[in-house]
């Protein structure tokens, strides 16, 4: 893509790389918290790529409850699935803080999925890489409530990037209202476990809306996985 002033010197992700010469068809911003890129059952036209900031995709349950299904940050690809397989977006994907989003047009997409062998197996290993996350969702949901809030902290830590020259991690942006719907629980569960790391040590909220992780080595042994 042409070097929006938006994006990183250092593109990261296979598909970014990839289409890093390629200029998108559109870029849309999204300058406040809130603002919709797609509604859930709109018919994809792009493929998007998050050029910066932070997006939420949320599917509406049965009950009519928002169900925060996953965070997508920077050289993330967004509404892959549903633009090769031609269905409605299965959520609504909208910004968690402001974004800029680079849009790849769906023939363009298809004219280079039958051309670049290379971009066919890297797009198809994405589909595979989410289907896997679909799975351990469904894995997820049997583990303990503090083991979910800690998984879902520290897949958002991985997503956020390195911890900076003084060690210490970056904030996470992320409200606990999103946090706990990402963790499949309750608003009230989530502040009440978080307190009690917090008090601990674990964990520190610098500004409303945001999380820093103090200690990952903790959430690590509480998620099981240390």
């Amino acid at each position: 893509m042409d070097q929006d002033p938006s994006l990183d010197d250092h593109i990261e992700g296979p598909i970014a790389k990839i289409l890093s010469d390629a200029p998108p068809d559109i870029i849309v911003n999204l300058p406040r918290k809130g603002d919709i890129l797609y509604f859930q059952g709109d018919i994809p036209s792009y493929l998007y790529l998050v050029a910066y900031g932070s997006l939420v995709t949320v599917m509406e349950s049965p009950s009519g409850d928002p169900v925060v299904w996953e965070m997508l940050g920077p050289f993330d690809t967004v509404g892959s699935f549903a633009m090769l397989m031609r269905f409605p977006y299965p959520a609504t994907c909208r910004a968690n803080i402001p974004s800029k989003v680079h849009g790849f047009s769906r023939d363009r997409i298809w004219s280079k999925l039958e051309k670049d062998l290379l971009f066919r197996e890297t797009l198809l290993n994405e589909l595979g890489d989410r289907f896997q996350i679909l799975l351990s969702r469904l894995l997820f949901s049997q583990k303990s409530v503090e083991a979910r809030i800690s998984m879902s902290l520290l897949a958002l830590l991985v997503k956020t990037g390195p911890s900076n020259t003084y060690q210490t991690e970056p904030p996470l942006n992320v409200t606990r209202s999103v946090l706990a719907s990402l963790s499949l629980t309750t608003v009230e569960s989530t502040i009440r476990i978080t307190k009690k790391w917090e008090s601990q040590g674990i964990l520190e909220f610098p500004s409303p809306g945001r999380i820093r992780i103090l200690d990952p080595r903790a959430l690590k042994k509480i998620s099981g996985d240390g």
